[in-house]
């Protein structure tokens, strides 16, 4: 099989926060253990060009967080880490030293989200000194400043410290609008709309459409099951757990070929991916491919 461009590896699903825009898990709480991120870093090294510590969960809370990164570096392979930001001082240190990972996105809405017992300015200055000290130590390193939609940040405190920090002018990224806006050597803005997690209780969306699902990326769950995408934050597509089954089996497994086939189709196999809404930004290439 063709290698994919990144595996979406969930360390644990257990967060610090509880944000109203995450997907409250259904999976009992767990994070998956050094040993076992050691069975799977092999197959990830064989498959995949990247990893992303992503589903639901905060990677910076797993407490071995600093050995798990030492592990990728080891077998040099590049890691974007996903992150609400409220623990990167606490892992400033092992993020900022030399190591494989490539770029870190921080969920900034999640910010305007704080439990009131936070002092959120406070929080605020810590990424300001993070991102000061990644363009020294780690000038390589990239950092992605996530937000919603750009026209909905209007009363977002988040946004407006940023804009203050780095000077940016607001009106040229609307005038230029585009998903990424470079503000400073390899820090950016990145914006995109919210979308409503996929779920089977939701009614169907469509039979039609397309995702790029296990043709660019699958994700691992933090008791080492196999799903399709990131979307799949409560493993309603299980296609195997690659703690007992090699993970190249699991993705040219019949079920899995079988998604992938239909997607080339412009086709949706499964119930999920029916009810899925983030999956409508591809309905252009759905389209044309249910027309060729």
């Amino acid at each position: 099989m063709a290698k994919l461009g990144k595996i979406y590896l969930e360390i644990g699903n257990v967060c610090n926060l509880s944000c109203p825009f995450c997907l409250t898990p259904r999976r009992p709480a767990r994070t998956m253990a050094k040993d076992q991120i050691l069975q799977i870093i092999p197959q990830i090294k064989q498959l995949a060009s990247s990893v992303c510590l992503h589903v639901l969960g905060e990677p910076l809370f797993h407490p071995e967080f600093d050995e798990i990164c030492n592990l990728f570096t080891l077998w040099n392979i590049p890691v974007q880490i996903t992150t609400n930001a409220t623990l990167l001082h606490k892992k400033q240190k092992k993020l900022l030293e030399p190591n494989s990972i490539q770029q870190i996105n921080i969920s900034a809405h999640a910010l305007d989200s704080l439990p009131f017992s936070l002092d959120s300015q406070d929080m605020l200055t810590r990424i300001r000194d993070f991102c000061s000290q990644a363009q020294i130590l780690r000038p390589d390193l990239y950092i992605n400043l996530r937000f919603w939609n750009y026209h909905d940040l209007d009363e977002s405190p988040t946004f407006r410290f940023f804009k203050s920090l780095f000077d940016f002018d607001d009106h040229r990224i609307e005038i230029q609008w585009k998903k990424s806006f470079h503000i400073q050597n390899r820090i950016y803005l990145h914006f995109d709309t919210q979308f409503q997690w996929p779920c089977l209780n939701h009614p169907v969306r469509s039979e039609k459409g397309y995702c790029y699902g296990l043709s660019s990326h699958c994700g691992i769950l933090a008791n080492g099951d196999v799903v399709p995408c990131c979307m799949d934050g409560n493993g309603e597509m299980v296609l195997g757990n690659c703690l007992v089954t090699p993970l190249e089996h699991i993705l040219t497994s019949k079920r899995a070929k079988n998604m992938i086939l239909h997607f080339n189709r412009g086709e949706l196999s499964e119930p999920l991916c029916r009810r899925c809404d983030f999956i409508a930004r591809f309905d252009r290439k759905a389209q044309r491919l249910a027309g060729r």
